[in-house]
Order: C-alpha cells, then structure tokens, then sequence
C-alpha cells in the first residue's frame, strides 16, 4: 500500500537538459516527451500488478493513463509470467506472422482464453496489441478480414482490427461501417476503447448519425459503472479532489457511460447541421441515470449545450435537475464552472447549491463555493451581502475569497470592491489566505500605484508584505515612474521588507534572497532621476542597507560592475 501511495504521489520530473538556444516549440516537445515517458513508467508499474491487488484509486489512476496514452492492457498473463502491458513477444516468429493466412489468424485469435487472461500452449502468443500492429501494415487485407468475425471471435481483437485500421488511416467511413457491425459483440472493455477511439478523433470529423445512436444506447444502458463500484469510489474522490485535480470527472469520464454521455452531446453538437434539441433531450435523459460521475459528464456537456444553442432558461432548469440531491458533484471543476454560470444569470437557483458548499466538510468545496459566492457578488446585491460575512469564517472560506478578489483587480467594474475586500484580510492570521492576498501584484496595472496607493501603503505595513515581497516588487518593476510619490512608495516597501526580511535575504537558503537584485534595480534606477534630491538620497540608504548584509550580497556585486567613477560620486554624495 505504501509503494502503491508513492507510485500515485509522484510528481512528475523533466529528465533531459533543453539548450537554451531551443525554440518554444522544441521546449514544449521535450517537455511533453518527458511527460509521456513518466506516464508510461507509471503505466507499466501498475499494469504489472494484478487488478485484484489495487486500491479503487489506482485503478482509476491506471484507466486515466491507459485514456491519456491511447493505450491498452489487454489480457496480459498472469504477474507470475512477468509480461508487461506492452510486451510484443510471440510464440511465432514475426515473419511467420506475416505468413499466416485467415484460417490460421482465426486459429490464433480463437486461442485467446477470456476467463484465463492468457493464451493456451502450443497455439501461440499474438497480443491484441501486437495484432493492431499486423493491421496497420496491411489495413485493406485486416479489413477484408473482419467479414469472418462473428459473436465468437474474442471481443478485444474485434476492437484491436478496428483500432488498427483507425490508426492505419484507412477509410473512416469504414471505421464507423464495423463499429456498428461488432457493436452487440463488444464486452464492457471494449466498448470503453470504441469510446477511447471516437474521442480520439478530430473535431472535424462529422460522426454519423447511426454511430450517434449507437452510442447513445451506451449512455444510456451500459453497466459501467456501477452503483456498488461509485459507493466505494467515494472515499476516493473526497480524498483526492482538489484544486488541480477533478476526481469525480476523470472517474465519469474513464467510465463508459461517461464517455459515452460526452461523445454523444459533442459529435451532436459538431455537426454540420447542429443537433441542439437532440442533446437537449439527450442529457435529460440523462438526468434519471442514478451514477454520481456520469452526471459530471453530463453538467459539462450541458455546457456546450449552452454555449451553441444559448438556451439559458432551459439549460438553468436541466442543470439544477442534474445536481439537486447529489452533494457529492460539488466537488467538480466542471460542475463549479456551470455554477458560476448559474450564478449569474439566477442567483436565486444557484443560492441552495452554494450554501451546501459553504457548510461542507470538504476543505476543497468550501473553499471553491466562496470563490463562486465572490464572483456572484460582482452583479448581486445579496450575494455581496454573503461575501462579507466569508472575511469571518473559517480558512478556506476566507481563501477562497482572497484568490477571487486578487484575481479580479484589474476589473474596471469591480477593482475598488476588490481592494476594499482585500484591504479586510491583508492581516489575516493565516498564512495561505496572506499568500492570496498578496497575487493581487500579478493582475495590478500601471494606474492603480496612484489610485490605490492607500491600499499599497497597507500593504506595506501590514503582515502581509513579507509574504507578498517578491509580487510587490517585481510589481514595482515593471510598473515604475517618475513621480516620486510612487518612488517613495517603493523605497518605503523596500525597507520594510530589509527590516522583516534582512537576515534571510543574506542566505540562498531562503527566497528572500533573490530579492537583492530587484531592490538594487529599484533603488538605482530611483537614484538615476534624482541624484540630488531627498528621493535619491532615500535610494542610497536603501543601497546601503544592501550593503550591509552578512552573506550572499548582490550589492557588492553591483559596485564591482558598476563604474569606479560613478560610484564614487553616489558614495561622495553621502556623509561618512
């Protein structure tokens, strides 16, 4: 349990050196290379275990990677065997392979023991994933093959030849053609990677109509997943959620209702001619599927519902249809996103849900329905009401509404609610709900440092500012004038900052340190516009102060640079 942990937790590392002479592109392919080759490492540890042996997380964790990969473990032998999910061995040579006609690839593939997970001695090893590869090199004889498939061929093959010709590139027309001739052939699995093949495919490509309704039958009266399963998945989705992960998302959509649910509403919706009542329709019925998950799915694809047909009144009432008694949806990115919507337009109907949130027990939901409450309050009288009362509540809540008024001060509409709000929890006791607070520098502009320079002397002297000093002073930065009421500002903040941070600055062991070089271009550049005047001279302090700290010390390093001549002018100007 505790290795499997591990496995799970682990966060990715990007193995391999990029020149710095790369272009962005080639950064972005090492990058996503290495991402892959981790995934991969991950995948082959947990198909190397036997099923039985998992958590229901890691599980869920193995069909996310198989989904992202576009790859599948089929039928491996038993872990005593010691394949691995993406072994090519085989019994028969590959020559041989090549060699063998119909009858002998039907003899092969009729091999396949479901209910042993291996194949029986002497027939041979062809791996449904070593089949595919055979597929794609010869995609028109694979596919005048499939007319001697029936109810008995092993229903991973049937789906490996179709995947094989999907890949192969052959006509997609004929891709759909055996979809719908093998449908009532396909056990749960392979329905899962006929849904893996169609979301796979290109936005352009226009699903027929008949696919349409044979995937819809999927959504609708597939097994997967079941009741007994979600109830036990549960746990898992409490534990996990969070605000870089939707686990209740990625479980509906690795189910194959789920997918089916998606595939549906958006081959629908992609088409030439739109099909808007038909999704509409679609998704309430949806609505009486009694899975948690699937109706994530379902809230998202509503989404696009709404975004192509603009049906708010309707979309409202479906919405609320889809998540009245299921509390557990609130802990869904994509279920958060339809709420905001919500929100907006009815605040009224999104009222009930938000309060579940504000009172859950899930720090991650609590803190999402303040953000949603605070966004709420840009347009609605009683929603800001609430929102005032969140400054008083328990952590989450009040870092829920530090993240959405640090991310909207640059609104035109709502900037000075937003830094009266922030003006309210700049002391807060707690250091994340400071940490939020202290992201308003990163959406600051130019005019604010005039505007809201009450705010930024509050700042300033509030508890907040060691936690915020690098966002306040790259801020600064990017953002500094000549008006020596804003200098002052900044010399104000720079010393404030020594006096809390000094004696971690001198140390690259701590973060302050990196500070030393944005304070020094502060602090000379302030210099440079007025050498002789007191603003200059408060610069110089500041300088000093640089000067005198223990340890690492950019400051001495800038003199080193700097002309001798030059610095010895700004030392001159300065009484011993």
């Amino acid at each position: 349990a505790n290795l499997e942990k591990l496995v799970l937790d682990q966060l990715p590392i990007f193995r391999r050196r990029i020149p710095s002479e790369a272009t962005p592109e080639q950064r972005l392919q090492r990058w996503r290379d290495d991402l892959r080759y981790f995934r991969e490492e991950k995948l082959t540890f947990l198909s190397a275990v036997p099923q039985e042996l998992l958590s229901q997380r890691a599980i869920n964790h193995l069909q996310e990677l198989q989904r992202l990969l576009d790859v599948y473990q089929i039928n491996r032998k038993p872990h005593t065997q010691g394949w691995s999910w993406n072994s090519t061995s085989s019994t028969v040579g590959d020559e041989s392979l090549e060699a063998l006609n119909d009858d002998n690839w039907l003899r092969l593939i009729a091999s396949y023991d479901a209910d042993a997970r291996h194949f029986e001695p002497p027939s041979g090893l062809v791996e449904p994933g070593k089949f595919i590869e055979y597929v794609k090199k010869d995609p028109q004889r694979f596919y005048n093959f499939a007319e001697r498939f029936d109810e008995s061929t092993p229903s991973p093959y049937t789906v490996a030849l179709i995947e094989g010709l999907n890949a192969a590139e052959i006509s997609r027309d004929s891709v759909f053609e055996l979809i719908q001739r093998f449908a009532v052939f396909f056990d749960t699995d392979g329905r899962r990677r006929i849904c893996y093949l169609l979301r796979s495919l290109p936005r352009t490509t226009e699903i027929p109509e008949a696919i349409i309704n044979l995937i819809e039958t999927w959504a609708l009266t597939d097994e997967n997943p079941t009741l007994e399963n979600e109830r036990e998945q549960t746990a898992t989705i409490l534990e996990h959620a969070d605000a870089n992960y939707d686990q209740i998302y990625a479980q509906g959509i690795n189910s194959v209702r789920g997918m089916a649910v998606e595939i549906v509403a958006v081959a629908a919706i992609l088409r030439t001619k739109p099909l808007l009542e038909y999704v509409y329709e679609f998704l309430t019925r949806v609505a009486s599927d009694p899975s948690d998950v699937v109706h994530t799915v379902a809230i998202n694809a509503l989404g696009l519902y709404e975004d192509a047909a603009k049906d708010t009144e309707r979309s409202q009432q479906l919405l609320d249809q889809l998540m009245r008694g299921r509390d557990l949806l609130l802990t869904s990115h994509r279920v958060h996103n339809m709420l905001n919507w919500m929100s907006w337009h009815n605040f009224d109907l999104a009222k009930p849900y938000l309060r579940t949130m504000l009172a859950s027990q899930h720090e991650w939901t609590k803190e999402a329905g303040a953000m949603l409450l605070c966004c709420a309050a840009f347009r609605h009288d009683e929603a800001k009401q609430m929102a005032a009362e969140l400054l008083v509540g328990d952590v989450p809540l009040r870092r829920g509404a530090a993240k959405i008024f640090s991310a909207n001060v640059n609104s035109p509409d709502y900037e000075e609610y937003c830094f009266q709000m922030l003006s309210l929890l700049i002391n807060d006791t707690d250091t994340s709900v400071r940490d939020e607070v202290s992201k308003c520098f990163q959406n600051m502009n130019s005019s604010q440092m005039y505007r809201f320079r009450p705010f930024l002397e509050a700042f300033i002297a509030s508890a907040s500012v060691a936690d915020g000093a690098q966002g306040l002073i790259i801020y600064f930065k990017e953002h500094i004038s000549d008006d020596p009421d804003d200098q002052r500002i900044i010399l104000a903040a720079a010393n404030r900052i020594i006096d809390l941070l000094g004696s971690q600055m001198g140390s690259i062991a701590y973060a302050a340190a990196m500070l030393q070089d944005d304070i020094i271009s502060l602090a000379l550049r302030i210099y440079g516009t007025d050498p002789d005047g007191e603003v200059g001279s408060s610069a110089l302090d500041v300088f000093e102060r640089l000067l005198m700290l223990e340890g690492f010390n950019k400051a001495y390093e800038a003199l080193k640079d700097a002309d001798y001549g030059e610095i010895s002018l700004w030392m001159a100007r300065k009484p011993c």
